[in-house]
Order: structure tokens, then sequence, then C-alpha cells
């Protein structure tokens, strides 16, 4: 049976844009970009774009507010084995209020090659230290010294996994981005593991590029997550692509924010980002936005076009 994949995506871009969420957090991802760069989101697409490339990321969470989230973040991938095998490392730094969070993940995938299409699997597996600076703040009353004392570093394990398919321009991927869950115990000071379906967190993503003209496509996609705690969320998005030097696109979030991004091939090898979101929700009343800037480069002079994400 032969499937147009391009009126199933479609079928489901629409039927997303008017589905109700009850979620109120936001997916995992620590990048907008992620649209363009879905190695962000799941380990099978590392690799994906069959060059090195590497990427870094600096985002600004609720411009305005003190203490308010940043992250700095590197990616390198790359693909072995004529394109059979991918690998990666991402490094991420995080810091919010006293608190600040490195993670360092190696990321694995395997690629089979079917008629015009692809199945990918992949793993992630690395760790974060995690460590709360008390002594940062200000003890308002004569004794609150004493409870001013740093935590000690926390070392965590992480693990991921995912799978994506793509056929011609139509791609798809599903990813658990946390293997573990872990809460903080109190009594032992320290945290409790376990691998609880139930805790998990699933994410599906998926698009279809569309050529409009020799010099302009489109890049509609979307990203549903569930989990138990936060229940349904998800984003949508379009972009569109300018003699494939540019990219403008838009992204609508279920946390009550949209977020407006553009690229720019400064060359066929570098590629300058800049994202700016905007809150709807009660933090706007506090908060100016957030924005996040990218710079990525990657090591090869020609694009394989064939895939929709290797613009």
């Amino acid at each position: 049976m032969i499937y147009n994949y391009n009126r199933v995506f479609l079928f489901l871009f629409v039927l997303l844009i008017f589905k109700t969420s009850k979620g109120t957090s936001q997916l995992v991802s620590f990048s907008d970009h992620y649209v363009l760069y879905p190695v962000m989101l799941n380990p099978a697409f590392a690799g994906d774009r069959d060059a090195l490339s590497i990427a870094s990321y600096y985002s600004q969470k609720w411009l305005g507010m003190k203490g308010a989230p940043e992250n700095l973040n590197l990616i390198a991938d790359f693909s072995g084995l004529k394109g059979k095998l991918g690998f990666g490392f991402q490094y991420q730094n995080e810091s919010y209020g006293v608190s600040s969070l490195n993670k360092l993940t190696s990321l694995y995938a395997y690629r089979i090659k079917m008629y015009k299409s692809e199945l990918g699997f992949g793993l992630g597996a690395g760790f974060l230290l995690t460590q709360t600076a008390w002594s940062k703040l200000s003890a308002e009353e004569i004794g609150d010294e004493m409870f001013l004392i740093d935590s000690k570093n926390y070392f965590l394990p992480e693990f991921s996994f995912g799978i994506k398919f793509r056929h011609k321009n139509f791609y798809t991927g599903f990813s658990v981005p946390d293997l573990l869950s872990y809460a903080f115990n109190s009594e032992k000071n320290n945290y409790d593991f376990k691998a609880d379906l139930s805790e998990f967190t699933y994410q599906l993503f998926g698009g279809n590029s569309f050529k409009l003209s020799p010099q302009f496509n489109i890049l509609p996609s979307a990203l549903i997550g569930y989990s138990k705690g936060n229940q349904l969320k998800y984003d949508v998005s379009l972009i569109g692509s300018f003699y494939e030097k540019i990219w403008i696109g838009v992204l609508y979030h279920s946390t009550q924010s949209v977020t407006g991004l553009v690229q720019f091939g400064i060359s066929d090898q570098l590629l300058f980002a800049y994202s700016y979101q905007v809150n709807f929700g009660k933090i706007s009343i506090a908060s100016k936005g957030s924005q996040e800037f990218m710079l990525r480069y990657e090591f090869r002079f020609k694009v394989n076009a064939a895939s929709p994400l290797k613009f």
C-alpha cells in the first residue's frame, strides 16, 4: 500500500491546532530551534546531517526578572559507517536563582536505510551535577545565617531513548527524554531513583517540507508531549525558507507563549540564529519575554538536500 504522507501530516497538523491542552509546563527542550535541529529532542537524530556539526546556544528566560534561568549549551554530532551510525555529545549549563546544573550527555544512533525511507534508533547516556548555593542569599534576621549553607554537589545519571522515521520530505520521531526519574529525600539528604513508566515524559515530533517554488519552501511541524504530572502539551510551528539561506518562522506553545525565530546562512557552513519569545500568561506581568542566540558550524562544503532537515 502506498501512503500519501503529505496528506497524513496535514491532517494531523490541522487537528493539533484545534486540540485543547491542559499542560502548564514547557516541553523537554532547552531551545526553540529544535525545529531545525531535532537532535535536541531525540538522540535518534544524532549525525542526521551527515557532517561534523558543532552548535552553541545561549538563552535568557523571563527578561527583567532577577534570578531567571540562563542556559549555555554546546552540541557536536557526526555520522559514521557511511551514514549508518550517528554520534554526538551535548553539554548544558543552566543557572536559575542560586541553583546551577551542569549536564553532559553522549548520543548514539543507528539508522536502517529503506527505499526512499529511513528508520533510526537512538540512545542518550550521561550525567548531571546540581548544586544550590544558599550562601549567596542574605539573611534578614539574626540567626538565619546557620541555614545559608551550600548544598553538596549531587551526581545524577541520565538516560534517554528515541526512534525516528523519514520518508522523502516527511519525518517524525518519538522519544523518552528521561528514562530515570528522581526525587529528593530530605532524610537521606540525597536523591532517590526509579524507572517508572508512569512517570516518563513521552514526546512525538514531526513535520513535512513543501517546495512552493525553486526559491521558497515551507516547513510546518508539531511537537506533542505527555507526562503524568503535566498531562498534554504541544507546540505547532511554521517556518519559511528563502533561497535556502534565510529561515523565518513562528512557534505557538500551549504554555501561553509565542516564539518568533530567524536563521541566517552566513555561508554554506556557518549559521546564525535568533529567537524571541513572548508570554501571555501570568508571568508576562513581570517578564519582558525570553531570547536565544545560536551559532552553528559544519565541517563540509556541500549539503545533501534529500532530508527536509538538511537545509
